[in-house]
């Protein structure tokens, strides 16, 4: 199984491949099953699809609003990228390009892996994979492509429908895509520099051009070592609020995680100040962060593989994005970051102090004025007056800089962290953003920014880190 998604009824969707037992091919697979997780038999036969169609493998799924699913992967002609949409019932839509098929070909004939798809919000599709020389050596690159709706290819993107990227001259991959409010393309993935391969990020504007305002020339690639056998990988993707980009992947068998500024720089203001940061969940083993989201409050969840072939782990980071104050509400200077997010410097202290310190202490005040009245109205009620108490006056009364570099999760009540009733202006604005951030919770699937669900493949599982 390679990609997953949750249907509008609850419906859960899983896609991937099967190996058929005749011949010993593989053939693309998908099922279908109900909320309690048994298979759906109105889907295919008894809630399974196993065909043929132009693809072996499904490695990206789409569920659209209308029910019916779009899947991409490896195709049986080596030098196209293919989807296919089936619809509700699992049969192919025949209204979609050839028969339910769309294809397109690589300029040069290149062999063509196919990892990633999105749907944009115009409803054309965008896939991503590899393109691979048949006649040079190592010359492997990123290449994406777009279909219309019905299927067809969408000429007006790259070349003729297609986009072909070298990001270092070697051996590139792209295994992820996510999109941009402003609908720009990013794919991430790796590219390989000498015996090492480093975190790769392309982004290409609407019309599948590179952005040269990203990076250099639309391309960033980032090592997170030095040593001559490092493995960097990038298997995800996403796009913050901010328009900041996280790439998520493994590194040196880590779980790893960069996030870029909008102009492809690294953020220094990321987790552990590098704009990167890794994570040796299985000490020996590889980890590898193989999805990821973004929960309402900003934190990222990454799913992965742990261990190497031994353990599937979920591990979230929180995001850094803390909102004090509203721009429909409250006019803030041009000083301040214009996205309205502050990060851990000094002007952000004393600005985000400035507001949350009196909300907190006055919310403290009034809560504990309003337990002491419950305690009184209830005639010696202690439990109900402890539990107002317990909401007012827990929490932090100070942002620190731990809470900026998101080290610890900000509480502005205590308890269980209920919304504060009765606060209005900004108290109701930072209340209701802190526990955003804190209560935030989203089942892995595929999100706004990354509907195709997790990439395809990886290398290596299981084997003993080379340290």
């Amino acid at each position: 199984m390679h990609a997953v998604g949750i249907q509008t009824d609850g419906k859960i969707v899983a896609a991937g491949s099967s190996l058929l037992v005749s011949g010993g091919s593989s053939a693309l697979a998908l099922a279908r099953y109900a909320a309690d997780g048994t298979l759906d038999p109105s889907f295919g036969t008894g809630g399974l699809v196993t065909s043929n169609p132009g693809l072996n493998s499904a490695t990206a799924l789409v569920i659209q609003s209308d029910g019916k699913l779009v899947v991409s992967g490896d195709s049986l002609f080596c030098c196209k990228l293919s989807v296919a949409r089936y619809l509700p019932s699992g049969t192919l839509d025949s209204t979609f390009g050839l028969g339910g098929v769309a294809s397109a070909a690589v300029p040069n004939n290149w062999f063509v892996t196919t990892n990633a798809m999105v749907q944009q919000s115009d409803g054309k599709f965008v896939v991503a994979g590899a393109a691979d020389s048949p006649d040079t050596a190592n010359n492997q690159n990123f290449v994406l492509a777009r279909f219309n709706v019905d299927g067809t290819l969408d000429t007006s993107f790259g070349s003729n429908g297609a986009s072909v990227t070298d990001i270092a001259g070697s051996e590139d991959n792209a295994f992820a895509l996510a999109l941009q409010k402003d609908g720009k393309i990013v794919a991430a993935g790796y590219a390989t520099t000498g015996a090492t391969t480093d975190f790769a990020v392309a982004r290409y504007g609407t019309d599948g051009t590179l952005d040269t305002s990203f990076g250099v020339g639309g391309k960033v690639t980032t090592a997170f070592g030095t040593t001559n056998d490092q493995w960097d990988r990038a298997f995800a993707v996403v796009v913050q609020k901010s328009g900041d980009i996280v790439a998520v992947g493994t590194a040196h068998d880590d779980v790893a995680l960069a996030r870029y500024l909008s102009n492809g720089t690294l953020d220094t203001s990321f987790l552990a100040g590098s704009g990167t940061v890794t994570t040796d969940v299985a000490p020996g083993l590889l980890d590898e962060g193989l999805a990821a989201l973004l929960t309402p409050g900003g934190s990222i969840v990454v799913a992965g593989s742990f261990g190497g072939l031994a353990h599937f782990g979920l591990a979230r980071y929180m995001g850094n994005e803390f909102i004090l104050w509203h721009p429909r509400n409250f006019f803030v200077p041009n000083v301040f970051d214009p996205r309205w997010r502050l990060k851990y410097n000094p002007v952000a202290l004393l600005a985000g102090n400035a507001l949350y310190m009196p909300a907190k202490i006055g919310f403290a005040a009034v809560g504990a004025l309003a337990g002491s009245i419950a305690y009184v109205a209830t005639i010696g009620n202690a439990a109900v007056a402890r539990s107002i108490w317990r909401t007012s006056l827990g929490g932090d009364y100070a942002i620190t800089p731990t809470l900026l570099a998101s080290r610890e999760s900000p509480r502005f009540v205590g308890g269980t962290r209920p919304s504060a009733p009765g606060m209005t202006g900004a108290i109701v604005t930072v209340a209701s953003q802190f526990e955003r951030i804190r209560n935030a919770r989203r089942t892995i699937g595929p999100g706004a920014n990354d509907r195709a669900g997790a990439p395809s493949r990886t290398h290596r599982r299981g084997l003993p880190k080379r340290r």
